[in-house]
């Protein structure tokens, strides 16, 4: 058996997979130990601590393993720089400060300063760190690397994957077919016609990050009218039999923001509201018809998902809901810090014959803490705490009191989602809790808090779950409550009904598991709100010290972290 450790560094969101004997052993992104959002410079941290986790050296790995992309082209690089500078009738202000900015595009479109920056300083401190390894080095284009994530955990051994992103470097949409392992291509939609870059334009004019701030849009939307702007949306991004074209004034307009920071013209007047409503109406009429047309093409109906623009959730339900879909899966980390994990799938399944498709039990891959590290960080907080042996049941009797607990156990979740192991819990009675616990992290938000439900009672809280239970488990898609769910759990569903939950198995997390049942026990309710456990633009809290520093930092009433639990100083 092999050793195989995959590093993403050649694009945003840097991370690291570390399999061993065909099974996952760790993986996390590097922002989780940086404590630097979207962390893009080389994964050493990231690397170092997989490697410590495991007890590991560099001279055990056999395989060093990275999702690239292919290697700079002129003509491709031009042109996304042109298109940034001037398109259609709009004009950069011959300003000291643009004549600066379109002087530093036009360097970026030689790709030269990113192959520089990226690749060739980030691989060298990768190979400084890894000294010692005396492996086979491989490399996998960073697209399909997002395809490989998909399959290899989908459980499928048949299935359609779809990649959606803003740019794997050349492509940004693709379909493939596989079957026991075989790739087969069906389709590829090459830059500069990116669906990621059509929802970027929304994102970046009503004033958000681009890299960190899509969900809030898809939250935003169910506020507005899709009809209102719809007639100057429509045009942005056409599709017709696998071609897919968007409108050059998606880049321009981008341009046009950035320059003066207003709202384009071409937008005038138009509500923030509606706008989000008219593109992420778009996204899913796109989306939506090109699912149809591939399983149309090669009859296949299990389809798995990857890519940045598949964290849009609402845009995964619509999928799921076409009859054509009979079982729908989405990869937990879809975004960029998933790659890694696609790579070394692809590495092992070229080494090894036996590699096969698996559904995960979990995705705590991760770093864990012992008790003696927990309490030691607690007494430097000079926080009151208690040990307690069966500690959930002491949170369950907090959380329906109504007191707000932050929980830190166990391994840390992979990807975007907290999942119970660092969370902030709260009872899902209280609607207003959307409002006040977001101050009290210093977030704004349109979406409300997900829900965490036990498995065994989804059905009576959504609807329509049969095909896509198994990705639910990672909160990944979307659905429509029913009328216990509204009435029970209000803080979790939307003002369109939906609510997007992670379901909780007892053999994937049964301190979690145990948490939520004894709520159960005393309120009826199999329900908690769950949000991730960090403060505002922030990474997720990875260790005791990031858990503490937020706890304090939010103000929140308990901290159970372990078998500890910590009373906050309000």
């Amino acid at each position: 058996m092999s050793i195989v450790l995959a590093c993403n560094y050649d694009t945003h969101d840097h991370s690291v997979a570390l399999l061993k004997d065909n099974e996952i052993i760790f993986a996390s992104s590097q922002e989780r130990y940086s404590r630097k959002k979207n962390d893009d410079r080389a994964p050493l941290k990231a690397i170092s601590e997989a490697l410590e986790f495991t007890n590991l050296k560099p001279s055990d790995i056999d395989y060093l393993v990275f999702p690239v992309f292919p290697k700079p082209k002129l003509k491709y690089y031009a042109l996304e720089g042109y298109r940034k500078i001037k398109l259609t009738n709009w004009k950069w202000p011959l300003k000291t400060k643009n004549i600066k900015r379109i002087f530093s595009v036009l360097l970026y479109a030689t790709g030269l300063p990113r192959y520089t920056l990226y690749h060739l300083k980030h691989r060298y401190q990768i190979n400084k760190l890894l000294k010692g390894f005396k492996g086979e080095v491989k490399e996998y284009n960073h697209h399909i690397s997002h395809a490989y994530s998909a399959y290899y955990t989908s459980g499928m051994k048949k299935a359609l994957i779809f990649v959606i992103e803003g740019t794997g470097g050349d492509f940004t949409t693709s379909a493939y077919k596989v079957k026991n392992g075989k790739f087969e291509s069906v389709f590829n939609i090459e830059w500069p016609h990116s669906l990621g870059q059509f929802y970027n334009l929304v994102t970046r004019i009503l004033g958000f990050n681009v890299s960190r701030h899509a969900g809030k849009i898809t939250g935003l939307a169910a506020l507005g009218d899709s009809e209102k702007c719809y007639d100057l949306i429509e045009p942005l991004v056409t599709y017709s039999n696998f071609k897919l074209e968007v409108n050059p004034l998606v880049y321009s307009l981008q341009a046009e923001y950035l320059s003066n920071k207003k709202l384009p013209k071409y937008f005038k007047n138009a509500d923030k509201k509606d706008l989000a409503a008219g593109f992420q109406r778009r996204l899913e009429e796109i989306v939506i018809q090109i699912v149809k047309d591939t399983i149309t093409t090669t009859g296949i109906n299990n389809i798995a998902l990857s890519g940045g623009v598949v964290a849009n959730v609402k845009m995964n339900q619509k999928i799921m809901e076409l009859k054509e879909v009979k079982e729908i899966y989405i990869h937990s980390a879809m975004g960029d810090d998933g790659v890694a994990m696609g790579s070394a799938f692809a590495c092992m399944s070229e080494i090894d014959s036996n590699f096969k498709t698996k559904k995960l039990k979990n995705i705590y891959f991760g770093n864990e803490y012992s008790s003696s590290e927990i309490e030691k960080e607690i007494k430097n907080f000079e926080f009151e705490y208690k040990y307690f042996d069966d500690v959930e049941v002491e949170i369950a009797k907090l959380l329906a009191d109504n007191k707000v607990v932050a929980r830190f156990n166990g391994r840390m979740e992979y990807g975007p989602r907290s999942l119970g192991n660092r969370s902030v819990l709260y009872s899902p009675v209280d609607k207003s809790v959307n409002d006040w616990l977001n101050k009290r992290l210093n977030r704004t938000e349109f979406m409300p808090f997900a829900p965490s439900t036990l498995f065994d009672y989804a059905h009576k809280y959504y609807k329509n779950m049969d095909k896509s239970k198994y990705t639910a488990e990672f909160m990944t898609i979307t659905y429509d409550c029913t009328k216990l769910m509204k009435e029970q759990a209000p803080a979790c569903v939307h003002v369109d009904g939906t609510a997007r939950p992670n379901l909780v198995k007892k053999d994937a997390n049964p301190s979690y598991y145990k948490i939520i049942d004894e709520f159960r026990k005393i309120t009826g309710i199999p329900t908690l709100v769950n949000t991730s456990f960090n403060m505002h633009e922030e990474p997720i809290v990875c260790s005791p010290y990031d858990a503490l520093r937020a706890f304090k930092l939010g103000a929140l009433d308990y901290l159970a972290i372990g078998n500890y639990i910590v009373v906050g100083k309000n």
